[in-house]
């Protein structure tokens, strides 16, 4: 819950206690006796959600938590108008500065070398990600990188946040979406994928074949690649 200090804040913001719970929490910070209580489990239940997975006794999380808006059913796109999400928040759309040519603001801190990093940033990323040396160094080498944001473990995705990273900026710039399902692209991102040569069958776990952008020097690749 939130402070007196951060109450008040909202509340010059122009939020209610409503407003406030609906818009910007949806709910997930209450229990599923609260959600009952409250009369929104019947849109969480829409959403795939169960009782098991809100209390973290299932495995996983329901497929809706991958889907973009426009990959939503339209019943599925109700159920999350009842807890007050719309297409530019159930995308998370990223409204931070981001004078770059690319998707989202370049984390500059993690193009640092590991030398060049404060003793304080140092410490989060070596006790809370398991970085060395080494593994900040070349890029991609540590197993967190494997990782979407949102499979992180707590400690890790609380050691992300505390070094900048957000899930936007994690899975662009770290893991490059590699985790990510086919199904799960969409709109820009899919036009990305599939103009560097890849397929559906291409991208399964299984297939022995990848596209010829992936040998190719960063030189070779054409303006569109």
């Amino acid at each position: 819950s939130l402070t007196s200090n951060e109450r008040d804040g909202a509340n010059l913001l122009g939020f209610t206690e409503g407003t406030w719970d609906c818009y910007v929490n949806h709910y997930e910070d209450y229990s599923w006796e609260e959600l009952v209580e409250k009369g929104v489990t019947e849109y969480y239940e829409g959403l795939g959600w169960t009782q098991d997975h809100w209390e973290h006794n299932a495995v996983g999380v329901p497929y809706t938590e991958a889907r973009w808006w426009g990959q939503l059913t339209d019943m599925e796109k109700s159920a999350a108008n009842g807890l007050c999400f719309f297409k530019d928040n159930w995308n998370k759309i990223d409204m931070n500065p981001n004078p770059s040519f690319f998707p989202h603001p370049l984390p500059n801190f993690r193009y640092k070398p590991w030398n060049e990093l404060n003793a304080v940033t140092q410490q989060v990323a070596s006790s809370m990600m398991n970085y060395t040396e080494d593994r900040w160094n070349n890029l991609g080498t540590s197993l967190v990188e494997k990782n979407t944001f949102l499979n992180l473990d707590v400690d890790q995705r609380a050691g992300a946040m505390d070094l900048g990273f957000y899930a936007h900026t994690w899975d662009c710039f770290m893991n490059h979406y590699l985790s990510y399902y086919w199904s799960s692209f969409h709109e820009d991102l899919k036009v990305a994928i599939e103009t560097l040569g890849w397929t559906e069958a291409m991208w399964s776990d299984e297939a022995e074949v990848s596209p010829a952008s992936e040998s190719k020097p960063w030189s070779d690749l054409t303006p569109e690649e």
